[in-house]
């Protein structure tokens, strides 16, 4: 409450949304009216564009690092800087054309104010002593006793995610470049190019509100969405689900019956909850039909447990239950296959067994469902990794 409606500096970690206001204030004043020679100039600049667009300070001060080309992009009525989500590209397909795919790219842009890098690649870069007295008059001249380079760099992932309406945390992961390890999300989202710039240009109307900052140079790209690659549209994906039901349909003979049908669950399994598509999908002891809850490992091989819980919706619920009853209807005709039916026991009472089932073709038993199955057998319908399943529940 003192942070946010009394404007007071309590936190030894984070500023006011007042201070931020006050302090991006100050650079404003400082970069645009200083004159040439003073060192605080260029100080107040540096440290502008680094609350504007969250770069680290020491990396702006790599010499060439302004205005290199592969991260900033400057014309002569125009700058920016940009930065690929990093995500996997996907591989040419032989079933599924562009149109299929949601997202046109993987660059974020971020539009910056050109008179500001105009003036930096002018100036010679200050040293650490500068920013040191430059820092130390703005802690005295605006009361932030708490004020760092840190906070400078953080306050526009703070104001995105914290102070601007409709905004929240991942947007400002996705704005600030936060990096993939601390922001997975990125690589399973999905957003317009025009909705980021808004996002942004509204955080510098809340960090300017103090200022005379100019924000006319933040202008709407023309417009494409950004996110995974492997993203596909709703239409798509209802497509190629209506296809895997027309092989349960038409299967020739009862094994291909059950290996159809465990894998149409299986893709419907993926795609309603997001897991991983890996071995052992879902075993029995984890999934709570009746609360609707999975309960998964992710990464069961590292020393550092990432169990957590996903909800089931109704729709997956059902099918889930319909897919239990079927094992034990198969069970009920074949009880003189003792391995089968021990293991659809084992399922049916919950025990460390996997729900999803294939029959083998070399024995009648029943093995697990690896991602290649799934990929083998509907690769006529969809010729791309299984994975393209967890870009789609988000």
């Amino acid at each position: 409450m003192s942070q946010r409606d009394l404007a007071l500096n309590s936190n030894t970690r984070l500023l006011s949304v007042a201070g931020y206001q006050a302090l991006f204030a100050a650079l404003n004043q400082d970069a645009s009216t200083l004159p040439e020679s003073d060192t605080h100039k260029a100080c107040a600049s540096f440290l502008l564009l680094s609350i504007s667009t969250g770069l680290p300070v020491k990396s702006l001060l790599i010499p060439g690092y302004i205005g290199h080309p592969g991260i900033f992009s400057i014309h002569d009525k125009r700058a920016y800087i940009y930065h690929s989500l990093g995500i996997t590209e996907r591989s040419t397909s032989q079933t599924l054309a562009e149109e299929d795919y949601e997202n046109n790219f993987d660059t974020i842009k971020i539009p910056l104010p050109l008179w500001l890098i105009d003036n930096l690649l002018t100036f010679e870069l200050p040293v650490k002593e500068d920013f040191t007295a430059y820092l130390a008059d703005l802690r005295s001249s605006l009361g932030l006793p708490y004020l760092s380079v840190n906070r400078i760099e953080t306050a526009l992932h703070v104001v995105l995610s914290r102070y601007t309406p409709d905004c929240h945390r991942h947007i400002a992961d996705l704005i600030c470049r936060t990096p993939a390890p601390h922001a997975p999300a990125m690589y399973y989202s999905s957003h317009t190019s025009e909705m980021i710039i808004t996002h942004y240009k509204s955080a510098l109307s809340v960090l300017s509100r103090l200022s005379n900052f100019d924000l006319a140079y933040i202008t709407p790209w023309h417009k494409y969405t950004v996110g995974s690659g492997f993203a596909l549209k709703i239409e798509s994906v209802h497509a190629i689900i209506s296809e895997i039901i027309k092989e349960v349909e038409l299967s020739i003979n009862e094994v291909d019956h059950f290996n159809n049908t465990s894998i149409f669950v299986w893709f419907v399994f993926c795609l309603l909850t997001g897991v991983r598509p890996n071995n052992g999908l879902g075993k029995s002891y984890d999934i709570d039909l009746v609360m609707g809850w999975l309960l998964i490992n992710d990464k069961p091989v590292k020393k550092v447990k990432s169990d957590r819980l996903i909800p089931l919706c109704p729709t997956l619920i059902r099918y889930l239950i319909d897919y239990r009853d079927y094992l034990i209807d198969y069970q009920t005709k074949h009880q003189a296959n003792h391995d089968i039916s021990a293991t659809i026991d084992d399922i049916r009472l919950g025990h460390d067994e996997a729900l999803l089932k294939l029959l083998s073709e070399r024995a009648p038993t029943l093995k697990d469902i690896k991602r290649g199955d799934a990929y083998h057998m509907n690769k006529h319908i969809i010729d791309a990794n299984p994975y393209w399943t967890r870009h789609f529940v988000r």
